[in-house]
């Protein structure tokens, strides 16, 4: 504590001059001499308490939340506002969580330094001629005190990595920003292979939205450290028709449905004079040659089967062979014609054409149609009589 003293000379009454000394003990004006944050602060935790000690003992009721303060720009923070007579420490405590790279205010206001006790100075007079000696005390002001400020500024938000992973990597894609800010948000893309659909995705910090499967964009939210994003997909699973084309003409089967990335046997039987052309699917690849295999679906399927008939062995026989010949077309195809020709040798009448299977005319030209199997064409002959 310090200690001021003055001189100060008196009236002259009673024909004497009084000299008279004044003393004081009074404490200068009170200061604020530390706090928390720092001025010019930075990257201060948002949960952080305001505080500030003063040089000597304030008065406990001038601490409020008017006399000290914190602002972010013009508007107040909503605070607590205590004070610790131990340390001389005055503490503002934001009922909230202080914003991320903000620059504040902390204010200490001049009538929250008000000393415990006033300034007491002595009047004391020390050289009096016969005349009542008297000690006259008085009151002068105290050292007015003086507003303190200072500013700090908020750290960032804290960011965390976040990673992505698709279950299984073919089934799809899941992709977002390498980070997110601490209670922040950031969007996520799942995108499914063809042919894949959105079983779940999942984090392993924060929370993703929304719970639903068919979704493409979500948000992660929430995280308080590293999070990695997992979207699980699984294969859809498709149903496959299978057509004979003609109906008649042979079977086409296998199983009524296939996963994606899985595989199905397909099994393809001509009927007897018929033969597999071609077999085709809209959806994958058919590989083999019997028994077949279907993959690479992607969507429904319908497995064609087109038949084409087989061509049927035509023989001809000429009864009896020296009675002439009977020729044509080694084959005939189904539902096709072909023409027989038939030569008679000379004292030979030919009596009859006959097919065994199909039908043939009566007459030259001898056409052979209707055929649905081998055929066998049969010029019969007749010996012309000799004159006797």
């Amino acid at each position: 504590m310090s200690t001021r003293t003055a001189v100060r000379f008196g009236v002259a009454f009673c024909g004497w001059a009084v000299l008279a000394v004044v003393l004081g003990g009074c404490t200068p004006a009170i200061t604020v001499v530390s706090t928390i944050p720092a001025n010019g602060a930075t990257n201060v935790p948002f949960g952080t308490q305001v505080s500030a000690t003063f040089s000597a003992p304030v008065d406990p009721a001038s601490i409020t939340d008017a006399t000290f303060t914190l602002k972010q720009g013009a508007t107040a923070v909503p605070a607590t506002v205590s004070y610790d007579a131990a340390t001389n420490t005055a503490t503002l405590v934001p009922t909230g969580a202080l914003t991320p790279l903000t620059v504040y205010t902390a204010t200490i206001n001049a009538e929250a330094e008000k000393q415990v006790t006033k300034c007491l100075e002595c009047y004391w007079p020390f050289l009096v001629v016969p005349a009542v000696i008297a000690i006259v005390p008085i009151f002068v002001p105290e050292e007015p005190p003086i507003e303190y400020s200072w500013t700090f500024t908020t750290a960032p938000l804290p960011t965390h990595p976040v990673s992505y992973v698709a279950v299984p990597t073919g089934g799809g894609t899941v992709t977002g920003p390498p980070t997110i800010s601490e209670g922040g948000t950031v969007p996520v893309t799942v995108t499914p292979s063809p042919g894949w659909s959105i079983e779940s995705v999942t984090t392993s910090n924060g929370s993703i939205a929304p719970a639903v499967k068919s979704a493409s964009s979500y948000t992660l939210s929430g995280v308080t450290a590293a999070a990695t994003v997992t979207a699980v997909f699984i294969p859809d699973v498709f149903t496959l028709t299978y057509v004979a084309i003609p109906e008649n003409a042979g079977t086409v089967a296998g199983p009524a449905t296939i996963s994606t990335g899985g595989s199905a046997t397909i099994n393809v039987t001509p009927t007897m004079g018929w033969e597999l052309e071609s077999l085709t699917t809209t959806s994958g690849t058919i590989s083999g040659s019997g028994p077949y295999t279907l993959s690479g679906v992607t969507a429904n399927a319908t497995i064609t089967a087109t038949f084409t008939q087989l061509p049927f062995p035509v023989t001809y026989i000429a009864d009896p062979p020296e009675g002439g010949s009977v020729t044509g077309p080694a084959t005939i195809a189904a539902g096709g014609s072909i023409e027989a020709t038939v030569t008679t040798n000379t004292d030979w009448v030919l009596a009859s054409v006959t097919t065994s299977n199909g039908v043939i005319t009566t007459s030259a030209p001898y056409m052979l149609s209707n055929v649905t199997g081998p055929a066998t064409v049969t010029a019969i002959f007749s010996e012309v009589p000799r004159k006797k």
